[in-house]
């Protein structure tokens, strides 16, 4: 094979890969924009763009984002002194109404929570980055963040939106205390941080899960099974890690949030927002609080401004037109396509 068909081959690989990607992100975003004509707030602002060459895959053109920034980066600035209810009523609306589509999103962090200006209050922020977002009903595809990964998911259990819940919780109890909550470099490491702060997961999902063998050793006494967390020793052992003490706060208990937390407020409204973590949390999917109850929780119905809709745009807006002469293209995108031309009709370039 020419080391030019080599190079092509390379490059259709990487151009394959992405249009997998990108083509699950499109149809994400038409589902959810096709849900929206009635509440038409959502999605962020995108464009979506398509090559005049039917060789050469879509693109999205993306619009600057400005001042807005992650969540992540303002929670030094912002935290639970700018609006924190206001900013948990906002994303427990976006997973509402990912709910009420059938949705999950797989990746709530805070790194997608964009913050829309710093400036006005109340603090206003939305829900953004779709590329893992699928149905409940198609196959389990979860490829998130490790930090904010739910217990069924490290045990490799199906999941529901529960799992959107839980990494909210981890979100929000992370802008509190200021630090991330669990993060781990490997499965193991998140696992033994969660265990150490809430306990192993129920016994339930244990004896089911086709992982629990990776983090737990079981045992059946006096006709009960009973689990024990793996020892760092052991699992260096057995699979080559080396455990890392890579929490800079180490929590005995989600209850501990409420000495760590820099806030201003009643030790009501700490206590609260507490309670409202830990029903996000709760290590069992199925007894994990929904959106609809956290909008009702006492820390969102006594302390979110009273001045603030009930029916806000939580997710990005959406701009669904599309530019058939708006194209965008890349040098190697323009490079491949050349290459494509000189093909001889019929070729196959794996031989």
């Amino acid at each position: 094979m020419m080391k030019r068909d080599l190079k092509l081959n390379q490059r259709l690989r990487r151009m394959s890969q992405k249009w997998n990607t990108t083509s699950i992100l499109i149809q994400t975003l038409r589902r959810l924009a096709s849900q929206q004509i009635e509440r038409k707030r959502h999605l962020k602002n995108r464009r979506l763009r398509r090559h005049s060459s039917p060789r050469v895959e879509t693109c999205f053109g993306l619009h600057p984002l400005g001042q807005k920034r992650p969540l992540a980066l303002a929670g030094g600035s912002v935290g639970m002194e700018l609006d924190y209810p206001y900013v948990q009523f906002q994303m427990a609306n976006a997973l509402l109404h990912l709910e009420s589509l059938g949705m999950i999103h797989c990746d709530v962090k805070p790194e997608n929570i964009m913050v829309v200006d710093p400036q006005p209050w109340p603090l206003k922020v939305k829900l953004i980055d779709f590329g893992l977002t699928h149905h409940i009903s198609e196959p389990p595809t979860f490829h998130g963040t490790l930090w904010y990964k739910a217990p069924e998911v490290l045990l490799g259990l199906a999941y529901t939106e529960a799992i959107d819940m839980w990494s909210l919780g981890v979100t929000m109890a992370q802008l509190a205390v200021g630090e991330p909550l669990y993060p781990g470099d490997h499965p193991y490491d998140v696992m033994k941080f969660i265990v150490e702060t809430q306990g192993p997961p129920p016994d339930c999902l244990l004896r089911v899960g086709p992982n629990t063998n990776r983090y737990f050793n079981g045992r059946r006494i006096d006709g009960q099974d009973t689990w024990t967390l793996k020892t760092p020793e052991l699992i260096k052992s057995q699979y080559g890690h080396e455990f890392q003490k890579s929490r800079e706060v180490i929590l005995k208990s989600l209850d501990d949030i409420m000495e760590k937390m820099d806030i201003s407020k009643s030790r009501k409204e700490g206590s609260d927002f507490v309670d409202l973590v830990k029903r996000m949390m709760c290590l069992h999917m199925d007894e994990r609080i929904r959106p609809a109850d956290v909008l009702n929780h006492p820390f969102l119905v006594e302390y979110k401004p009273p001045d603030v809709a009930d029916d806000l745009p939580v997710l990005a807006e959406e701009n669904s037109d599309m530019a058939e002469d708006d194209i965008a293209t890349s040098q190697e995108d323009a490079e491949t396509a050349a290459i494509l031309s000189e093909v001889p009709p019929g070729e196959n370039l794996e031989e």
